[in-house]
């Protein structure tokens, strides 16, 4: 049955914070919604706890993974099985405001040119206590693709929407979602489908801080600490020590940019901002390789 927002709920081993996040999604004022939780084979008790919501609220679709797929796997599993017009992932650490859906759906539903409606972000810490608003300058021009990949890739001191990726946090229009690559199984893959929605459509920042997260020392960053956790943390078939995050990610948004379901002329027009940042960072994927090919040289466990 179809349903005007579907929320994508990825979770694994989220038993200290899920039952704070599904309750913050369960008091939306917009009411007309289904959360689709997909658990990645956890082996604490958030089975528990996402079956008893469900059996208390029939928008609740819990599935298990019969085996750990990785975090891309996994939210991209929560896309597959939505069937709503428009589509929000929820991490299962953060919590949103009650009008937080009413709020980006009605911006969506008045500009046909978005594809995607986010508000500001509030930190809290483990406790679910303020540490403060999020409200780095940021300059957004969303005219033409171009000018959006400029906004995200090439601002000025790194103030760009790309860089705490708040946005992917956002009620995005599901059509435009599938026609991206959801979520690569690479570091920081969640900046990529920023960029191939910015391709799509606009960006809509709602001005209130509707959006709270949780930061603690299990986060996805703070818990997998080097690059190759990271990459493991994302595909935990991968297992190599020669990981170029930053290498990687621009070589991602070229190809975003290749494949992007846009006309070619638009296509041609956004490869000036990716030689900007090409000729801004050249030294730092420079050095990313260097430093990944002195470490790949090592003996394994000599100490760096």
């Amino acid at each position: 049955m179809s349903v005007p927002i579907s929320i994508g709920l990825p979770v694994y081993n989220g038993e200290k914070y899920i039952d704070d996040a599904i309750r913050s999604l369960r008091a939306q004022t917009f009411a007309d919604l289904e959360i689709v939780i997909s658990d990645n084979a956890s082996t604490d008790s958030t089975r528990d706890i996402c079956l008893s919501h469900a059996a208390e609220d029939d928008r609740i679709r819990y599935h298990c993974q019969d085996e750990n797929v990785g975090a891309a796997g996994n939210y991209n599993e929560t896309v597959r099985r939505a069937s709503g017009r428009y589509f929000k992932w929820a991490a299962h650490d953060d919590m949103i405001a009650p009008t937080f859906l009413e709020r980006c759906f009605e911006r969506l539903e008045d500009d046909p040119r978005a594809s995607i409606a986010f508000t500001r972000m509030r930190e809290v810490d483990a406790d679910g206590q303020s540490m403060g608003d999020y409200s780095a300058p940021i300059v957004w021009n969303g005219r033409t693709a171009k000018q959006r990949l400029e906004s995200l890739l090439c601002s000025a001191h790194d103030r760009t929407y790309i860089r705490r990726c708040v946005p992917i946090t956002g009620l995005m229009r599901a059509d435009m979602l599938r026609r991206t690559r959801l979520i690569g199984r690479f570091n920081h893959s969640d900046k990529v489908t920023l960029v191939e929605m910015a391709l799509l459509g606009d960006f809509i920042e709602v001005p209130e801080y509707l959006f709270f997260r949780r930061m603690h020392g299990q986060t996805s960053v703070a818990a997998n600490s080097t690059p190759q956790a990271l990459a493991a943390w994302f595909d935990p078939s991968r297992r190599t020590r020669f990981v170029l995050p930053r290498s990687r990610l621009f070589m991602e948004f070229g190809r975003a940019v290749l494949r992007a379901d846009i006309p070619v002329q638009q296509r041609m027009e956004c490869l000036s901002p990716l030689t900007r940042l090409l000729r801004r960072d050249w030294r730092v994927f420079g050095g990313e390789i260097k430093q990944a090919l002195v470490a790949n040289a090592r003996p394994s466990g000599t100490a760096s």
